[in-house]
């Protein structure tokens, strides 16, 4: 059974906070941990990252993990853009602009279930 959810109302907070800034995404390299979960990011289609505002990228191997790691960030101002990876072009977008939704049919890396 497949849903539209909304996402998390904190990572909207900090997706409109940060439009305007010009930021590319970086690529997923093989030796890259998910900051949350440290489990290595096999699956790329179900990514997501945020940059810093020094420009530092923090990787998630699922949307769930990004949710949990902001839900514990102390300095979420110092996020400077968000993306998540389209999970059927699997290229990168600017997370405020994608659509998500959530499924127990989905079979993401950490069981969130979301895409």
């Amino acid at each position: 059974m497949k849903r539209r959810v909304n996402a998390s109302p904190l990572l909207f907070v900090f997706i409109v906070a940060c439009q305007g800034v010009d930021l590319k995404p970086v690529n997923i390299m093989a030796e890259d941990m998910c900051a949350f979960c440290r489990m290595a990011i096999s699956e790329t289609r179900y990514a997501a990252e945020f940059i810093d505002a020094d420009g530092m990228p923090f990787k998630f191997d699922d949307l769930g993990c990004l949710r949990h790691y902001l839900q514990a960030r102390q300095k979420q101002q110092d996020i400077a853009a968000f993306f998540a990876v389209n999970v059927e072009t699997r290229e990168w977008m600017p997370a405020e602009q994608a659509y998500y939704v959530r499924s127990v049919e989905f079979k993401t890396p950490m069981r969130g279930g979301i895409v």
